[in-house]
């Protein structure tokens, strides 16, 4: 008697290593563990020095060991936790309090296939979106940020960060943000590892995890002038410096004949021009989005992320 044997289809599914910049990981890895064999080797050297004497003390290996776990368990477990702690649930997106962004964070999740963060809505003068991760991530947004973007550009804010969680980027970002904020003798005296660990992602890491956030935007939104307005208006708003308009933003995005160009225009695209050139990385970043949207990989990833729709899609 035959039996038949029902073979399960396999359910595609995009990961981080779908769209994640070649050496992204590794980066990380390669800091990570840089962090570990310096660690490693400062207690060494600190217990060379307990040793050498008749009466042998495991007093400085302690001592140094103390000075590299504290301060990293300082500003990976305990700084996040006091922030979201400092929030305060009055400012928790609730179904009675800014449900808006409460469900637009919770359909895009679902769509990337993470575990919904909390979101907390604060007040601040610059307009900005993070995340950060207290055991469970959470997003913080300012109001600014709410005014500033169009409700496209915000939801392509959020799935960036919600990216984040995805590429298992939060807790990197998280150290950069608060070890960025600590004022630099704290640094160089009390968390000399753990800066250097932080150094060594600034340098080497954050540009790649940076690209891999705007490829994943690229992926679900298929509109790079959504994005590129989105990034654009986010990295002007966090600049004290520079006096750049939404509008004259979207001016210098919008195409149009240079001979009928009005002044309002030809000064947008001016003063963004000179912006850009300023700042080389974001120049970079946004040839990166032209080069990967005209790439057999944006075309790939773009076919298997229909193919995940699909498959998501509820059966008749």
């Amino acid at each position: 008697m035959a039996v038949k044997v029902k073979i399960k289809k396999k359910t595609p599914t995009l990961t981080p290593d779908d769209f994640a910049v070649p050496g992204d990981r590794s980066a990380r890895q390669m800091a990570y563990l840089s962090f570990v064999v310096v660690s490693l080797i400062l207690i060494g050297i600190a217990s060379s020095f307990g040793f050498r004497d008749k009466n042998p003390s495991w007093i400085p290996a302690i001592a140094v060991t103390v000075w590299v776990i504290v301060p990293w368990w300082i500003f990976y477990i305990l700084l996040p936790r006091r922030y979201r702690s400092r929030i305060g649930l009055k400012n928790r997106a609730m179904p009675t309090h800014h449900p808006e962004i409460r469900d637009l964070v919770s359909r895009q999740a679902r769509m990337l296939g993470v575990k919904e963060p909390e979101v907390f809505v604060i007040d601040d003068e610059v307009g900005w979106i993070k995340t950060f991760s207290a055991g469970r991530p959470y997003i913080v947004v300012t109001k600014p940020i709410i005014e500033l973007l169009k409700p496209a550009e915000f939801a392509c804010a959020v799935l960036r960060e919600l990216g984040k969680i995805k590429s298992g980027h939060v807790r990197a970002f998280s150290l950069l943000h608060f070890m960025g904020s600590t004022p630099r003798f704290l640094r160089g005296i009390f968390c000399m590892p753990v800066w250097f660990l932080h150094l060594l992602l600034w340098q080497n890491w954050e540009d790649e995890a940076e690209e891999t956030l705007d490829r994943l935007l690229l992926i679900y939104t298929r509109n790079a002038r959504l994005c590129a307005s989105t990034i654009l208006k986010m990295e002007v708003e966090r600049d004290p410096v520079v006096n750049i308009s939404p509008d004259e933003v979207e001016d210098y995005l919008r195409q149009h004949d240079p001979l009928q160009a009005t002044s309002l225009q030809v000064s947008a695209h001016f003063k963004m021009g000179t912006t850009i050139h300023d700042k080389p990385e974001l120049n970079e970043r946004l040839k990166s989005f032209v080069v990967f949207t005209q790439s057999d990989d944006y075309k790939n990833l773009v076919q298997k992320l229909k193919e995940v729709v699909e498959s998501q899609k509820p059966r008749k």
